[in-house]
């Protein structure tokens, strides 16, 4: 039997959060965007957990979030006080969805005789080996580190570019009329 940490417990409740979220109908860019960058977050903190350098996990990180800003940018930029159509079920209904999936979370953690699938498909997930952390941290050693920082510096320009073509204009990067 697996033992769980407090942190894989808080790993799971965030991907049920993210299902929880997909399967109110909340479909909307601003809403993926937000659960893009969840996801990011959960990535990179299961990396730090696993590696004994945080560095991968802070480039990481940094360089999807740097990615979602310059989405988000042509976003708002596109579709400028445009209403969102969102339409959420009723109060109980969300708060007995949620409590739901809570109940199979604790089910299948406090049972693991009845699930031993899940936990083994959970170990195998979990114990990331060093060797594959090996493989990964070849984009950041010496000859692949120049491709990286130009990935790196070429998301930050169009950032500024974004911002710059943002700022002259005062008003969205097209007309929707």
């Amino acid at each position: 039997m697996m033992k769980f940490n407090l942190i894989h417990l808080f790993i799971l409740l965030i991907m049920f959060f993210i299902l929880y979220i997909l399967l109110t109908n909340l479909i909307h860019p601003i809403f993926l965007i937000l659960l893009i960058m969840i996801f990011t977050i959960l990535t990179c903190t299961i990396i730090s957990m696993k590696n004994s350098n945080y560095l991968y996990s802070i480039m990481m990180f940094f360089i999807l979030i740097s990615g979602l800003l310059i989405i988000f940018l042509y976003f708002a930029s596109l579709s400028s006080n445009e209403p969102s159509n969102i339409q959420t079920p009723p109060t109980y209904m969300n708060s007995n969805m949620f409590l739901n999936l809570l109940l199979m979370i604790f089910i299948i953690l406090l049972t693991p005789k009845y699930f031993p699938y899940i936990y083994s498909e959970i170990n195998s997930l979990i114990f990331i080996t060093e060797n594959s952390f090996m493989n990964i941290k070849k984009i950041y050693t010496n000859p692949n580190i120049n491709l990286t920082l130009m990935c790196m510096f070429f998301l930050f320009l169009s950032l500024l570019m974004v911002i710059k073509i943002c700022s002259l204009k005062s008003s969205s990067l097209r007309k929707l009329n």
